[in-house]
C-alpha cells in the first residue's frame, strides 16, 4: 500500500472525508481552519491518499509560543491539531504518513512542539492501541489540554417529546414556565439581532469571568450561549436550549454536543455550574484521550509547560473558590 500526503485545498473533498469518518470533528473542518486563518495563524490541511482516495486527514494550525519573556529576533512556534488526525484505525499507514509530513512542516515553522488532540474517546474499544501507536511514534502525554477533554453529549434521535421527558423535572418545569410566560424563540434575522447577542455575550463573560473574542469572531461561528442578568425568572435559556435541540434534530443531526464540562467531575471544579446546567437536559459524559505532544526543542518546551502549569494551577484555585461560593449561594 502506497500512501502519499498532499495539501488539500478543495473544501468539499476535505469536509466530505471528515463527515464520512466516525471520528471526524468540527474542529478539523475546513471552516474551522478558515476561522483560525482569520485570527492570523497559518493553516495546513494534509490529506493522506491511497490511489487518489483520501484515507486520512490532519489540519494543523501554527501559532507563536507565548513565552513569559521575549527573545529578540527569535520567533518560535507550535503546531496544533485540534481533534486530529482523522484515520480509520491506529495501525493505519496513513497515521505515520501524515505525521512524517507534519514533522517536515514543524522544521519549516521552527516549532517547539507538535500537539495533537485526536477525537478518540477513552471508552473506544481500541483505546490501548491508539495510545500505544502515538507512544511508538514518539509522542508523550501532556495533561494540559487546549480544548477541554471532557464534553457533555446528548442523543437527540428520540422524539421531541421523549427528549423533554428525559430532562430533569426542574428543567421540564422551567421549559413550560418560559412558554407560559410568553417567551418567544426565533432565529436572528439582521445585524441588530447579532449586536444584541454580542451585548449579552459581554454581560455573560463579565458575570462568569471568561474570555470572549472580538465581535467579528462569533460572526463566523457562533458556539456560545449568552443571557441577561435581568428577568432570569423567565427561565428563557431552558426553552432556548430545548428549541436548539429541536432545530438540530430537524436538520438530521443525531447527537448534540454541549461541549466542555470539567475534566474531574467534582463539586468546586471549574465550570461545575455549567456542567450541572448541561446535565439537566439528559445525556452522557464523553472523555477524550489525553493531549499528545511531540517535542522538538525540549528546553523551551519544558519552560513553557512549567509556566502554563503554574498559571493554570493559580487559575484553578481562583475558579474553585468562585464555584464553591456560587454553590453555597445556590443552597441558601
Amino acid at each position: 500500500m502506497t500512501i502519499t500526503v498532499q495539501e488539500i485545498t478543495d473544501r468539499e473533498k476535505w469536509n466530505g472525508f471528515l463527515t464520512s469518518q466516525p471520528r471526524g470533528h468540527l474542529l478539523q473542518s475546513y471552516e474551522w481552519g478558515e476561522l483560525n486563518r482569520y485570527l492570523g495563524g497559518n493553516i495546513y490541511r494534509l490529506g493522506a491518499l491511497e490511489n487518489g482516495r483520501m484515507v486520512g486527514a490532519l489540519m494543523l494550525s501554527v501559532a507563536q509560543v507565548p513565552l513569559p519573556v521575549s527573545l529578540p529576533g527569535i520567533r518560535l512556534n507550535w503546531l496544533y491539531g485540534s481533534r486530529g488526525p482523522t484515520v480509520e484505525h491506529p495501525a493505519s499507514p496513513a497515521l505515520r504518513a501524515l505525521l512524517e509530513q507534519a514533522h517536515v512542516l514543524a522544521r519549516k515553522e521552527r516549532a517547539v512542539v507538535l500537539r495533537l488532540e485526536p477525537n478518540i474517546a477513552d471508552d473506544d474499544p481500541a483505546i490501548d492501541d491508539w495510545l500505544a501507536a502515538y507512544r511508538a511514534l514518539g509522542f508523550q502525554i501532556n495533561p494540559n489540554a487546549v480544548h477541554g477533554r471532557r464534553s457533555w453529549v446528548l442523543d437527540i434521535r428520540p422524539s421531541a417529546g421523549e427528549l423533554l421527558a428525559n430532562f430533569k423535572m426542574t428543567w421540564r418545569q422551567n421549559v413550560r414556565s418560559a412558554e407560559r410566560k410568553g417567551v418567544v424563540i426565533r432565529e436572528a434575522e439582521n445585524d441588530a439581532d447579532f449586536d444584541a447577542y454580542y451585548e449579552l455575550l459581554k454581560v455573560t463573560s463579565e458575570r462568569d469571568a471568561f474570555f470572549i473574542h472580538q465581535k467579528d469572531y462569533p460572526r463566523e461561528i457562533l458556539m456560545f450561549g449568552a443571557s441577561s442578568n435581568s428577568k432570569r425568572n423567565l427561565k428563557a435559556t431552558y426553552l432556548l436550549q430545548y428549541r436548539c435541540l429541536q432545530w438540530a434534530k430537524s436538520r438530521g443531526c443525531s447527537y448534540f454536543d454541549f461541549r466542555t464540562i470539567p475534566e474531574i467531575l467534582e463539586p468546586g471544579e471549574e465550570m461545575w455550574g455549567v456542567y450541572e446546567y448541561k446535565k439537566g437536559f439528559g445525556g452522557f459524559s464523553r472523555l477524550n484521550i489525553p493531549t499528545q505532544d511531540y517535542v522538538y526543542r525540549s528546553l523551551v518546551y519544558n519552560a513553557w509547560r512549567n509556566f502554563v502549569e503554574m498559571r493554570r494551577a493559580r487559575r484553578h484555585a481562583e475558579r474553585k473558590k468562585v464555584e464553591l461560593e456560587r454553590a453555597a449561594r445556590g443552597k441558601n
